[in-house]
């Protein structure tokens, strides 16, 4: 068919210069028709073709209702059921790709029923109108006790629905806002939040009887953060599945006690950056709290103090006590971080014994999985202290966080080898990740190689932080090129199944990491006939070497003489920064969402955009 396009410019022209009578007004009409016509036929002949494919691109519009909602709920709230950073824009986005999205979005009153005190007043409003008779959970973060606060819009607004309020967030509120908006009771609170840095006025009740008129029977869910002078004493409630304690000062450790013994079916317990009152009864003698339900539980940075017994003084470890008393036969996610005094009398193996196995941590998440999961050891010894991380696959929540310092290194080692030696777990196969700071008094060469018959150590980093003038990583270099071998011959070490070696001002030279490679290489990995039946496999894919601060400038030559050696799969330079262990499958770092305050030891972390709030890690998320 005739392109139109050159016709219409002609009538076009021709309409311009007519004169103004009928016949050549009706002549120039027909000729428009005649136009639209050419042009339709055009139109159908080109574009008609492409309606079923141009359908067929919106086939996810033909989804069930159901399935749809699903979709949405992922897009915009984290797997705790908390929205996602970004919420708004996201939201936004999805009601704008069609009609029917937006029409189904504005249907469901869940995806509405989570606002904040951050949020615009318009977008309160209407998520208060969507939502319905929903539950609302809401968070209100006030100004710093720097700045006036004005009675906010957002409160007067949300206040209309305190009958839905089920999930509350309340962060750095002044008196007067508590009294006008957070002491009417809410007879649907489930879980509530709280964290301010303001001081508490003296007038008045005790904060949690001033919250929503003391009527707290009913939560499930109770955080306090850095929430000043709490009468623990007169808390009553029994439902409580969740309870995080952070940032407080001279808690009663037996209010604690009585408030763990009245709630049976608490499932998850995080208690951090705590100082307790000074306490004299003896908790070995009273009857031990069996929370059968806790999968999660943390102590974390809780502060010594002098403990009185009947016969002496002596300074003890609040950590340890809790876990005398403590009981979570179901835990499957456990993190302790506890410091002994110079001037304790404690001895390291009262400590260990109160410690949850490892392998029993384990052994409970198999069960939970759907398939077995392996678990990652991150071992890192420096100064008297050790920092332990356990973890298991994507499937799996367990998780193992030991942190525990100015104990001697051979309490910590025979630790260490009670409770991580590869022949215990006799369920599951471990990779262990291995990292000595060396410094003048720990850990030595011995020290370093006291595991080395461990064929389940696949890491090894060795950061000189010292540099001696006698240079320990010469002898770090000989030890790994020489076998160990048993008594009947068969080589056992050292780290047979190792697979990458990192190191960082070792004081090390490119010709001594050479030899030692080439010297492995033909004394160790070309020898399988004479290695334990346990070596693992997978090391003979070759050894990597990760060359750390102080290392990472060897000359090209070398690195290209070491790459190529025989069993060395690849030669990567990086700093110290990029050294840091990170668990399998993702950072350790929060992935929670906006919704909560800050815990009681970080700074506020901000989303990008106009939505930006304080973020708050839960649960183990604590690195």
């Amino acid at each position: 068919m005739q392109d139109p396009r050159p016709v219409a410019d002609q009538q076009a022209q021709e309409f311009l210069q007519a004169e103004n009578t009928l016949e050549e007004g009706v002549m120039t009409l027909e000729n428009l028709t005649n136009f639209r016509a050419a042009s339709g036929g055009v139109t159908r002949g080109k574009t008609v073709p492409w309606i079923p494919n141009r359908t067929g691109l919106n086939a996810i519009d033909r989804l069930p209702l159901e399935l749809l909602q699903i979709i949405f709920h992922f897009v915009l709230f984290s797997s705790t059921g908390r929205r996602r950073p970004r919420y708004i824009a996201k939201l936004a986005v999805l009601r704008s790709v069609s009609w029917m999205w937006r029409n189904a979005i504005q249907k469901m009153p869940s995806l509405w029923a989570q606002i904040s005190s951050t949020d615009d007043i318009g977008f309160v409003s209407e998520a208060l109108e969507n939502s319905g008779q929903h539950p609302l959970h809401l968070k209100y973060v006030g100004k710093t006790e720097s700045q006036e606060q004005e009675p906010s819009a957002f409160l007067e607004k949300a206040f209309s629905h305190l009958h839905r309020w089920e999930y509350v967030a309340i962060q750095d509120p002044v008196n007067d806002v508590i009294e006008k908006y957070f002491a009417t009771p809410a007879p649907a609170l489930k879980s509530l939040t709280i964290c301010t840095r303001l001081l508490w006025g003296t007038d008045g009740p005790s904060p949690l009887r001033a919250l929503f008129g003391g009527e707290l029977a009913g939560l499930e869910e109770l955080r306090a953060l850095l929430w000043k002078k709490i009468d623990w004493m007169g808390f009553r409630c029994r439902r409580l599945r969740t309870l995080e304690i952070g940032g407080y000062s001279m808690l009663d450790m037996d209010d604690l006690f009585r408030v763990l013994e009245e709630n049976a079916d608490l499932q998850v317990l995080i208690l951090h950056f705590i100082t307790f009152r000074p306490y004299s009864k003896e908790t070995r003698e009273q009857n031990p709290i069996i929370l059968r339900k806790v999968t999660q539980f943390a102590l974390r940075c809780c502060a010594e103090l002098l403990e009185e017994n009947d016969d002496r003084k002596l300074w003890d470890v609040p950590a340890i006590r809790i876990l005398r008393r403590i009981r979570a036969p179901s835990c499957a996610s456990f993190a302790l971080e506890v410091a002994k005094s110079s001037s304790s009398i404690v001895k390291p193996e009262d400590i260990f014994f109160h410690i949850p196995r490892a392998v029993d941590i384990f052994t409970r998440a198999d069960g939970q999985a759907s398939s077995k999961p392996v678990p990652v050891v991150h071992l890192s010894f420096c100064d008297r202290a050790l920092q332990c991380r356990a973890f298991g696959n994507l499937e799996s929540l367990s998780r193992y966080y030991i942190t525990l310092q100015n104990i001697s290194k051979r309490d910590l080692m025979g630790w260490v080898r009670k409770e991580f030696d590869p022949d215990k777990w006799t369920e599951t196969k471990l990779e262990i990740h291995l990292q000595y700071l060396w410094d003048e008094d720990h850990p030595g060469i011995d020290d370093l190689f006291e595991l080395q018959h461990w064929n389940s150590v696949i890491e090894l980093d060795v950061v000189d932080v010292a540099s001696p003038t006698v240079p320990l990583g010469l002898g770090l270099m000989q030890r790994l090129e020489s076998p160990q071998t048993t008594m009947t011959g068969i080589m056992n070490g050292p780290f047979l199944g190792l697979q990458t070696l990192r190191l960082s001002r070792c004081a090390i030279t490119g010709k001594e990491v050479l030899r030692m490679v080439r010297e492995r290489f033909y004394r160790i990995t070309n020898r399988p006939g004479k290695v334990s039946k346990k070596f693992r496999s997978d090391a003979t894919g070759g050894l990597t070497i990760i060359l750390g601060d102080g290392m990472n400038e060897l000359p090209e030559s070398i690195i290209r003489d070491i790459s190529a050696s025989p069993g060395v799969k690849q030669v990567q330079t990086t700093s110290d920064d990029d050294l840091n262990f990170s668990p399998r499958g993702g950072s350790s770092a929060s992935s929670e969402s906006d919704w909560s305050p800050p815990p009681p030891s970080s700074t506020d972390g901000m989303d990008e955009g106009s939505e930006s709030e304080p973020e708050m890690g839960h649960g183990m998320e604590l690195d």
